[in-house]
């Protein structure tokens, strides 16, 4: 099957190649997705994941790419040009994919990440909510006075190597409920080496933290606008008996490789992170309110309606590790960009692959491959 039938006249979605991915990306930028390119969309196609692009009357005016961890497939790039809004196209993409993942790949949990401006969409299409979690970025270099961590002796940080996959991917699955594997040996091959740290108690492994950088820079053509250089912070877990404390140690031997980099490269960078965050719902609503009224949509925004079904996810036990994170981020100087909703549809099996935020740090985007 190379292709899924919409019925909309003029209308096809087909399975994503090598031409396609200029169009995507120009899609991406004017919508503020600065930190993909070429380079990283092509692995897509490589990797064979169901990854489709949405045509109208021969023009590309959409994406929706998919990865299939097995015993889970998380959805994402869903990208609607504004021509092509209105037709219902968004929703008719997600089910068709579902639908051919179910049939062809016998997946049976779906998930996502929605802004709270979507949940609705998604929600039409059988998708409940899960957790929050925050999407943040900083300018790089990163301007910080390096705090004493004050970790046990028997604690040290060093930089991963090859043969340290194998156990960060236990680590990763602990938590995240998929074997991420082969994601981690991508990641780690693309990243910068320099900057790949892993934290060991008397020589056992238990937290890692990762970051890479896309390729490309507006001198080669490839983002429109935006920043020259975007990095990626993520995945990063460490185990919870280790904390913030863990988590600070890390991320701070990785920004100096980080800051060191971009000065030798010169030009602009930013940095990005998606990471779990105890839902409060009076931020949230100033968050969805501020969004809202950026996009001129404020006017028609029912937040009571929007999160309905939340109660759940308000009312849940409240993380310390969580906010820790919080609050360390920002005394950093990252900020926030919005709030994330990860959803999920499944009419089996979803519990089992929720994943556990308290051991997650960084999620990379939790249906990123790199």
């Amino acid at each position: 099957m190379t292709g899924i039938l919409l019925d909309v006249p003029g209308v096809e979605l087909v399975k994503l190649q090598e031409a396609h991915i200029e169009g995507i990306i120009k899609l991406m930028n004017r919508e503020g997705w600065y930190y993909y390119d070429q380079h990283e969309l092509k692995r897509y196609i490589s990797l064979n994941q169901d990854c489709f692009t949405l045509f109208r009357h021969g023009e590309i005016v959409g994406s929706i790419f998919t990865t299939n961890y097995g015993n889970q497939a998380w959805i994402g790039n869903i990208v609607i040009a504004k021509q092509a809004r209105g037709l219902g196209l968004a929703n008719k993409m997600i089910i068709g994919v579902i639908d051919y993942l179910r049939e062809y790949r016998h997946v049976r949990t779906f998930r996502l990440g929605s802004v709270p401006l979507a949940i609705g969409l998604y929600k039409k299409v059988g998708f409940h909510a899960e957790a929050f979690t925050t999407s943040q970025q900083v300018e790089l270099p990163l301007q910080l006075e390096f705090e004493a961590v004050n970790l046990e002796e028997k604690l040290q940080v060093e930089r991963v190597k090859e043969e340290d996959l194998e156990t960060i991917a236990a680590i990763d699955e602990q938590f995240f409920k998929s074997n991420r594997l082969q994601f981690l040996k991508n990641i780690y091959r693309d990243s910068i080496k320099q900057s790949c740290f892993c934290l060991k108690d008397q020589g056992k492994l238990v937290g890692f933290l990762m970051i890479r950088r896309r390729k490309a820079s507006k001198e080669e053509g490839h983002f429109s606008e935006g920043p020259d250089y975007a990095y990626r912070l993520g995945p990063s877990t460490v185990l919870p008996k280790y904390g913030i404390s863990g988590f600070k140690a890390l991320f701070q031997q990785a920004i100096r490789a980080v800051n060191d980099e971009v000065r030798e490269l010169g030009g602009s960078a930013r940095m990005y992170a998606v990471f779990p965050k105890s839902a409060n719902r009076e931020s949230i609503y100033k968050d969805t309110r501020a969004l809202a009224e950026a996009m001129g949509m404020e006017t028609s925004l029912n937040l009571n309606s929007v999160f309905d079904e939340h109660d759940h996810i308000f009312g849940a036990h409240t993380s310390i590790k969580n906010e820790q994170q919080w609050r360390y981020m920002k005394s950093l100087g990252f900020h926030q960009e919005y709030f994330e909703q990860v959803m999920s549809c499944s009419p089996e099996g979803a519990e089992e692959t929720r994943a556990e935020p308290e051991g997650i740090f960084a999620f990379a985007t939790p249906g990123d491959k790199a």
